[in-house]
């Protein structure tokens, strides 16, 4: 069985930030409705130590280019767009890293704005778990 932990967390900028310690290494996934130049700057360093970062953002009125802009340029991060049909909306908030055989996710409610990453009582779930190689029984 693989060894995993789940937590319901309402601190994300510390879980994002504390993930960056633990997996060092680690490659990036995340995705996000919103995202603002403050919010990445929040993340900027763990952005730019990833070998690997991807991210999917919504195209909204809300995000600016220069978030975007930010992302791609500054963080060396790969930037995809998703663009909704009329009287739709893109609102995940997924951050997934992997390394080797070690794995952590956070899903909830944390746009990648300064304020979906450090207000408090945002629901949000933690989830680190770590492969376990090898033959398995069945019993």
């Amino acid at each position: 069985m693989p060894d995993t932990t789940i937590s319901a967390i309402d601190k994300s900028l510390e879980v994002l930030l504390q993930a960056e310690r633990d997996f060092p290494g680690y490659s990036l996934d995340f995705c996000s409705g919103y995202v603002s130049t403050d919010g990445v700057l929040l993340l900027k360093r763990m952005l730019k130590t990833a070998p690997k970062a991807r991210t999917i953002v919504g195209l909204n009125v809300s995000n600016r280019v220069s978030a975007f802009q930010m992302l791609r340029d500054d963080c060396n991060v790969e930037v995809y767009v998703y663009v909704t049909s009329i009287y739709t909306l893109f609102h995940p908030k997924i951050y997934f890293g992997k390394m080797n055989a070690q794995a952590w996710a956070m899903v909830g409610s944390s746009n990648l704005t300064k304020r979906g990453l450090s207000t408090r009582g945002i629901a949000t779930q933690a989830v680190t778990c770590r492969k376990v190689t090898g033959k398995m029984g069945i019993m």
